[in-house]
């Protein structure tokens, strides 16, 4: 199997268990690979760790429903943390802004901050 197919085929594996915890184990017994190769593989090919993508792409996934007008702390153990405050810290770390941010912008209806987290969302891949 191509490398790329692997990659991809593990994305969607991420996806699909996003609010599980998932392990760099879990996924690299998915892929069929040992945690050094796949990890090493992972980061050729995508630019980023596989444990910083599934960070970012379980705050993706949390911004998108704080948007939606989920509460935070809601969505914050949804994603797997353990508090709010553990949550912002993680959010402000990833994006820059606080996740109260988006809740702000959904009642003032005015800029897109989804464009902003979505492409920034791979930056480091770039």
């Amino acid at each position: 199997m191509e490398d790329n197919k692997i990659i991809e085929d593990s994305i969607a594996y991420i996806e699909a268990n996003i609010h599980n915890q998932l392990m760099l184990k879990d996924i690299a017994d998915y892929a069929g690979y040992s945690e050094y190769h796949f990890s090493r593989m992972f980061k050729r090919y995508m630019g980023i760790s596989i444990m910083r993508f599934v960070r970012r792409r379980r705050l993706v996934k949390a911004a998108e429903d704080i948007l939606n007008g989920d509460r935070i702390i809601d969505v914050a153990m949804k994603y797997g943390y353990q508090s709010h405050s553990g949550f912002t810290k993680a959010f402000k770390s990833e994006f820059g802004f606080s996740p109260v941010f988006i809740r702000v912008k959904v009642f003032m209806r005015g800029g897109s901050v989804m464009n902003y987290i979505h492409r920034n969302q791979y930056s480091a891949c770039a």
